[in-house]
């Protein structure tokens, strides 16, 4: 929920496509393979979601070991 408050309301979040990717799975196999492109729509969606979160994660920790260190490491 914590992520919710920090999101945009306009912004969809890795919690709300899990949900969705949930009720999607449970119509697909209920009722048949015509949701599918949308399953997978929302899979793709929510792996970009984890790959941009992880890079600004190693963005992050790279940046702390230059300005943590300092000295002629440290960024102008």
């Amino acid at each position: 929920m914590a992520s919710q408050a920090n999101a945009r309301s306009d912004e969809v979040t890795e919690e709300c496509l899990e949900r969705a990717l949930v009720f999607l799975a449970y119509l697909v196999t209920r009722k048949g393979p015509g949701l599918v492109p949308i399953f997978e729509r929302l899979e793709h969606e929510l792996e970009d979601i984890r790959k941009r979160r992880g890079a600004v994660d190693r963005a992050r920790l790279l940046l702390e070991s230059y300005t943590v260190d300092g000295g002629l490491k440290a960024i102008c």
